[in-house]
């Protein structure tokens, strides 16, 4: 598997591409119609995953507009729907409200199903409205490689473990998986957002952490509504990191670098994307869609590609 470019991408701007597959998750979160309901691209095939919290009521809203509840287990058999007739595969992402779980299945999934392809997939995210973090954030409840296929350390040796933490808003979460690794190394990635009522609150929840990082010039701050240049950002570190350490990133925060940390993963497979198990309450929460998105495209060349 090859990353052959990665770059932001407008949704507002009208292009020719026909999407093999378009796929949103269930939630509650207003987000999850918000671009679904509005984009107006070609579709061959429109899916929700399904979850077990949701209601119905999201499921009847997109049905009107073609899509078709597919469990997480059952999206193999979309992709067996593929006519990989011209051995290129577009897929479109949303992942606004998606869990971290869900993602690392859906991308190994795609990248796995489609040998000889070349796979173009693009993301979506919509970034919510400013809200007060939620009140129920208990201790992590263990943590711990999102999928094997981005578990890391593929090479047995004795270097030590670092850490790139990306932070969110809720407190305690960063600071506990970096009690968690002790790292000999670690970054923190601090989201700048354009709605910029999160920054003052992710800085006042990761103070210990910031000031840490900051005093040993280890703090980037990224742009959540600029994939492409967030990506350098991660290479330049994961490089640097790699060459003495075995890198684990746990990316907090607003999705979208959730999603840039697995495909770090995929060009450094040394490298491991963890996250925390058990209740996530901003997965299960409605927010509002804000008036900012983001989003961007990926190429893939995957195994050997006449």
């Amino acid at each position: 598997m090859e990353l052959i470019s990665l770059s932001n991408w407008d949704s507002s701007v009208a292009d020719d591409v026909s999407y093999d597959v378009f796929v949103t998750n269930q939630s509650i979160d207003d987000r999850a119609r918000f671009f679904a309901s509005s984009f107006e691209g070609r579709f061959i095939q429109k899916i929700i995953i399904k979850n077990k919290i949701s209601g119905s009521s999201f499921s009847k809203q997109l049905e009107d507009l073609g899509f078709v509840d597919v469990e997480l287990s059952g999206f193999e058999q979309v992709l067996r729907c593929v006519d990989l007739g011209g051995k290129c595969v577009n897929v479109l992402l949303d992942i606004s409200c998606m869990p971290r779980d869900v993602m690392s299945h859906l991308l190994s999934s795609i990248l796995s199903f489609f040998s000889g392809c070349i796979v173009r997939i693009r993301i979506k995210y919509t970034i919510a409205s400013y809200s007060l973090p939620p009140n129920d954030i208990g201790a992590n409840a263990g943590i711990e490689a999102v999928h094997s296929d981005f578990s890391g350390w593929s090479h047995a040796d004795s270097k030590p473990t670092s850490l790139v933490l990306g932070l969110g808003y809720e407190p305690f979460k960063a600071e506990g998986a970096s009690e968690f690794f002790e790292p000999y190394d670690q970054w923190v990635f601090v989201p700048e957002s354009p709605v910029t009522d999160y920054l003052p609150k992710v800085i006042e929840n990761n103070q210990q952490l910031i000031n840490r990082s900051e005093a040993e010039n280890r703090t980037i701050y990224y742009k959540v509504d600029d994939p492409e240049m967030t990506f350098g950002q991660l290479e330049q570190v994961v490089s640097l990191l790699s060459q003495t350490t075995n890198p684990v990133l746990m990316p907090f925060g607003p999705k979208i670098l959730f999603f840039l940390c697995l495909i770090q993963s995929l060009c450094h497979p040394e490298v491991g994307v963890w996250y925390v198990t058990g209740n996530h309450p901003e997965e299960i929460v409605n927010n509002f869609a804000s008036e900012h998105s983001c989003g961007f495209e990926c190429v893939f060349a995957v195994g050997k590609v006449d």
